[in-house]
């Protein structure tokens, strides 16, 4: 064979070639739920599936993951959403507005929201890069595509272009059909398909030659590619060589130096529109880009997005002539790319550039313009840790961003840099004029801040509230009326009560120093005093006031569109529904806040939700229909602000009393009181003993149970909060009352009577909803109840059974409301009556051996 000369042109970049074998490696995505194409840089993973799925006629949602932004992978998955579904505006909106999905909660919402896109023809959602989502420790994303994928139906699917092995469900989705994963093995050329794909630039390989590259390429299409470059130069197979040597060799080497200027002008962007690249390299920008992607297939144009994407080879080796320019050169650049994003109003990105350059003047003038919710969001670690890095020096210079720097600690949980802010700005604002109109706003600002340092004290805080007003005569700046007020807590009484007796007084206080906060704030807050009123109703049986209280709190929220108080009002109803004996208004109440968060897109409330309806099936003993995150412990506090947290160990105890995890809350809620985590919040101390007393009981420790409860009463009675004890009767009942010292005993009866009126309630609901007459199982019902019997959890019956650890929990769900039970002990009792597998009918009297059963048998999940 002999050689090109070298005055031939280069090969035709657009010439691609796709064996027959790799054709059907990817026909799973026409039919898949979930594909996942996999294999190392250089296999030409993106491009096979950009072909395919064209030549098939399949639309394509595609989105590459950017390197350490979600933010903007997310955006422009949105984007990609919108673009792709015009008709579909309001679902990108709010997927947007929901961000990227960190959990569950916001999974499970997202899944949601994608199940309302209309396909009629077959579409798939492609996220190229995946890998560098699992390296940011972002399993989100994954989790949703299983969770569509898990659906089974519809045009809508998903596949995932990733250099690593997918690390999720694997197996179990493979199993059940849903899951193809395509590899290296397809995506790599061997010897004679070398030949081919040689033979489209007319170069005719002998079988030695072809075997000699796949040999020093392992069947890398790019590799190939710029052998195949090189070839057409020296009429010589190279040996064996680094691919980026190679890329910079065959590839920028080449390139004549505008367009090396260019490409280094653009390095900080990994895919840019023409409009950014004239901006940042000027007119001929255009004509430049437009010659690089005809000629050279590693920098393709996506000609429905308007994106130019270097590949990552191109990226990497821009890389290492990027970091050999001038320092100055490099910051140059970097400042250039973020003022495109400044003007244009993406704050987080143009700042993060800025960080990147080390610009932080800059970067603490642009957040001057940035809207103050952006601190009080997700984004709040970010820019914790941009502060920290800052300039001590520098930050002074602008106490705008001093007061951005609190607000941010304050939303992260770091008290010690809050303070730090605090006192920072108290001797800045020492410093100025008297009477200095800007001074005295900044003054003001510091009351707002010194308000939430004294949380959740009402008179020291409303204090600092009336003093703002005076200073500021406008409303604050610091954060905008839609931010959570709550915190995300469902309950305004667990936010605000503090000291046992003072309920009364802390009510009144309510009343009174409201009205200065929503003058403050705008009407943040809206109904708060009433709600924190109409709870306390409640919690004393004083059903019929506490009902009118709440309406009149959620009227006022509602008004000034208040969510989070909106979700509180509900709250309090679902309660009161229950010890009306009411579950299908309860249950509606539950469905009703899930979707009022999606009416009103404000996602951070999706948590609060959850706690409502975990609350409402541990009421119920119905723990396996609660929202899963609910039942993992300090993991799942992590998914609620600091001053919240708390709440979610409420109903978390619920749940593991339901499940009969005794072992487990003692443990648990002597540490968590002991830390002195919760010590402002009152409601979660009565919670904490009540959980105590209930389980030292089931493990035999009468005598401290007796304690524990003790110490619940003694906190709980002199406010009359008597809901906690009457919700959890079943549990403590047998462990006595013993009345705290001056407290009489009509209260105890009062006490007494609303257990048995709850309990009556309760075991009405469950005998009505919670119980039919199809009594007998299926074959796969009776394997799972035999399963969890022997102790196995959830995601060891779905590895068992292949299913789901969802369809699993659903089928648990089916099973506890088919035999009319509500506890794992009934099932072990439904159980021992049944001797042949035929047999499924449960046994009239229970067996007499359970309890010694029950201590031999792991709880279920």
């Amino acid at each position: 064979m002999s050689a090109k000369p070298q005055s031939q042109p280069a090969p035709n970049s657009t010439a691609l070639y796709f064996s027959e074998r790799l054709w059907r490696g990817l026909a799973p995505l026409r039919e898949r739920p979930l594909t996942v194409i996999a294999a190392p840089m250089g296999y030409g993973k993106t491009t096979a599936a950009r072909e395919y799925l064209r030549e098939n006629g399949i639309r394509a949602v595609w989105t590459q993951v950017p390197g350490g932004s979600l933010d903007v992978f997310w955006r422009d998955f949105c984007r990609g959403i919108g673009q792709s579904f015009p008709e579909a505006g309001e679902t990108a909106a709010s997927l947007r507005r929901l961000g990227y999905p960190h959990d569950s909660a916001r999974v499970d919402m997202a899944r949601e929201l994608l199940q309302n896109l209309v396909c009629p023809v077959r579409t798939l959602l492609v996220i190229d890069d995946f890998h560098r989502l699992a390296d940011q420790g972002a399993a989100g994303m994954g989790m949703l595509c299983e969770a569509l994928a898990g659906q089974g139906e519809g045009n809508l699917g998903a596949a995932l272009i990733s250099r690593d092995a997918y690390n999720g469900s694997r197996e179990l989705l493979e199993v059940k059909g849903l899951l193809t994963v395509v590899g290296q093995e397809v995506l790599a050329l061997r010897a004679g398909e070398i030949r081919e794909y040689y033979r489209l630039y007319g170069v005719n390989l002998t079988k030695g030659e072809a075997e000699t590259l796949c040999e020093n390429t392992s069947g890398w299409i790019s590799a190939l590619y710029l052998h195949l470059l090189r070839y057409l130069k020296t009429g010589k197979i190279s040996p064996p060589a680094d691919l980026l040597a190679m890329v910079d060799r065959e590839v920028y080497a080449p390139l004549p130096p505008a367009a090396k200027e260019l490409a280094l002008a653009l390095y900080p962007l990994e895919s840019f529109t023409l409009e950014q690249a004239v901006f940042l390299a000027g007119e001929e920008a255009g004509e430049g880009l437009a010659e690089l992607s005809r000629k050279n297939p590693f920098i393709r144009y996506d000609a429905e997005e308007k994106l130019y994407l270097p590949h990552s080879l191109v990226r990497q080796c821009m890389r290492q002539h990027f970091e050999q320019l001038p320092r100055k050169r490099r910051l140059a650049i970097r400042r250039r790319c973020s003022e495109w994003f400044a003007t244009r109003g993406d704050t987080t990105a143009a700042i993060a550039l800025y960080r990147e350059a080390g610009d932080y003047e800059t970067a603490l003038q642009t957040l001057d313009k940035d809207p103050s919710r952006t601190l009080v969001t997700g984004k709040a670690r970010f820019f914790m840790d941009f502060f920290q890095e800052c300039p001590a020096e520098l930050l002074e210079k602008y106490p705008a961003a001093v007061f951005k720097y609190a607000i941010a600690a304050f939303s992260c949980g770091d008290f010690a840099a809050f303070v730090r802010q605090l006192a920072w700005l108290g001797g800045y604002c020492e410093s100025g004029a008297e009477n200095d109109a800007r001074m005295d706003g900044w003054r003001g600002e510091l009351e707002l801040l010194r308000s939430l340092a004294a949380y959740n004290d009402i008179a020291a805080m409303s204090r600092h509230h009336r003093l703002a007003n005076k200073l500021l005569d406008r409303p604050t700046r610091l954060f905008t009326p839609e931010s959570p007020w709550t915190l995300g807590s469902p309950s305004v009484l667990f936010m605000f009560h503090r000291e046992s007796g003072k309920l009364a007084e802390e009510i009144r206080l309510m009343h009174e120093c409201m009205p200065h906060y929503y003058r403050l704030a705008a009407g943040h807050g809206a109904g708060g005093e009433h709600l924190m009123e109409a709870e306390a109703l409640y919690q004393a049986g004083r059903f019929v006031e506490a009902a009118i209280a709440v309406r009149r709190a959620e009227a006022m929220a509602a008004d000034a569109n208040q969510v989070g108080n909106i979700i509180c009002a509900m709250f309090i109803r679902l309660r009161l529904a229950l010890m009306a004996g009411d579950f299908g208004a309860a249950d509606k109440l539950a469905r009703d806040m899930r979707n009022l968060v999606k009416d009103k897109r404000d996602y951070f409330y999706l948590h609060s939700a959850d706690l409502c309806q975990g609350y409402l099936y541990a009421a119920v003993n119905r723990p396996v229909q609660a929202p899963e995150w609910l039942g993992l412990g300090r993991d799942g506090e992590k998914r609620l602000y600091n001053f919240a947290g708390g709440f979610y160990y409420l109903v978390h105890g619920e749940i593991l009393m339901a499940e009969e995890r005794w072992t487990e809350l003692p443990g648990l809620f002597s540490w968590l009181l002991e830390s002195g985590a919760f010590g402002k919040n009152l409601l979660f101390a009565i919670y904490a003993h009540i959980f105590n007393a209930a389980a030292r009981r089931k493990l035999g420790a009468e005598g401290e149970a007796a304690k524990e409860l003790g110490i619940a009463l003694t906190l709980a009675l002199p406010d009359d909060i008597l809901m906690p004890f009457a919700e959890n009767w079943r549990h403590i009942e047998s462990i006595g009352l013993p009345a705290p010292s001056g407290y009489p005993d009509s209260g105890l009866i009062r006490l007494r009577a609303l257990a048995a009126a709850w309990e009556k309630r309760r075991r009405g609901i469950l005998a009505r909803h919670f119980s039919g007459a199809e009594a007998p199982l299926t074959a796969r019902e009776l394997e799972m109840a035999r399963l969890a019997a022997s102790g196995k959890k959830y995601r060891e019956i779905a590895e068992t059974t292949y299913l789901a650890p969802s369809t699993v929990k659903k089928a648990f769900v089916t099973i506890y409301n088919k035999l009319g039970i509500s506890s794992r002990k009934e099932l072990l009792g439904w159980l021992e009556g049944v001797t042949d597998p035929e047999n499924k009918t449960p046994p009239k009297t229970p067996p007499t051996n359970i309890q010694s059963r029950l201590k031999l048998k792991r709880h279920i999940l």
